[in-house]
């Protein structure tokens, strides 16, 4: 544990913090998306939370996770009646100076030019790269007239030379534990090991995720998850089989997504790396008149010992 003192007389302590803690002193302070991160990885064997106390009351969070030589940071929340007091400064210093790794990186999506997180974490000395955009479309009658007019003249023709040629979606709730297993035993070998479903940092919603399958193969996957109680879904994580690529396997298991939120959620994004620009170019090439992209950053500072 280590005391920090803010400015004048807001005395802030941080201390790494279990479940129960949490729970107990936490849970209902902060914003619901630090509360199922919380509970969701910080608290299985490789995570890490800092609680901080000012003046003796629970006022904010960090929750991180050390993978090979990189310390993660999923989350910082600060309560709303104790911002702007170095509460989050403190939190990171902490997390910062007790790693062990090489570096401490995050992922951020800023709101505004001027964006005020994104203009701390520099001042901090972070670093930011682009690492992937996120596009954003509000589910509406109008957005779902859309996806079903490209359903109907395109989308539908290609799915059913799909089906005629033995291949089908199955949902991660349906999908029998063989299936699972031969995913996963995949990844790394026809799969990119860094989209392994189980990797992914959000709550994953296993109606609504999607395998296609080939002769009792999985061809390719699509992840749907959720950060905020299945208001906003995200469609990411989505890869096909090295031996499956431009088959079309894979917008069997998108439209499944898609069918599957379009009557679910409120908006629905869809999470790309801009160096693989060919997986969203069903949804950017027209599709959808009312969407929203943005940039999702990369901040990563050295950890200078």
């Amino acid at each position: 544990m280590r005391a920090l003192l803010g400015l004048g007389v807001n005395k802030t302590e941080i201390r790494q913090i279990n479940i129960l803690t949490y729970m107990l002193s936490f849970d209902a302070v902060l914003p619901a998306i630090a509360s199922h991160y919380a509970k969701q990885q910080a608290f299985r064997d490789d995570g890490l939370c800092w609680g901080a106390y000012t003046h003796g009351q629970p006022s904010g969070v960090c929750i991180a996770e050390d993978i090979g030589n990189v310390r993660t940071i999923h989350t910082i929340a600060v309560n709303e009646n104790f911002r702007r007091r170095g509460v989050c400064r403190s939190l990171l210093d902490e997390c910062i100076q007790t790693a062990a790794t090489e570096y401490i990186a995050l992922k951020y999506v800023p709101e505004t030019s001027n964006d005020y997180f994104d203009v701390f974490l520099k001042k901090c000395g972070f670093t930011v790269s682009p690492f992937q955009k996120s596009a954003v479309v509000s589910v509406s009658e109008q957005s779902k007239a859309e996806w079903d007019g490209f359903m109907n003249r395109r989308g539908g023709k290609l799915l059913k030379r799909l089906h005629d040629k033995g291949y089908r979606a199955v949902s991660f709730t349906d999908a029998e534990k063989d299936i699972l297993d031969t995913l996963y035993a995949e990844m790394g070998v026809k799969f990119p090991s860094n989209l392994d479903p189980r990797k992914c940092p959000n709550e994953v919603i296993n109606s609504s995720s999607f395998i296609t399958m080939v002769h009792g193969r999985p061809t390719a996957y699509c992840v749907s998850s959720t950060a905020d109680s299945g208001q906003t879904a995200i469609i990411e994580y989505m890869a096909s089989s090295a031996n499956y690529r431009g088959t079309g396997a894979f917008l069997l298991c998108l439209a499944s997504s898609i069918e599957g939120l379009k009557n679910k959620s409120r908006k629905v994004a869809f999470a790309y790396s801009e160096r693989n620009q060919n997986l969203p170019s069903l949804f950017i090439s027209g599709i959808f008149s009312d969407m929203t992209v943005k940039a999702v950053n990369h901040y990563a500072i050295s950890n200078h010992k």
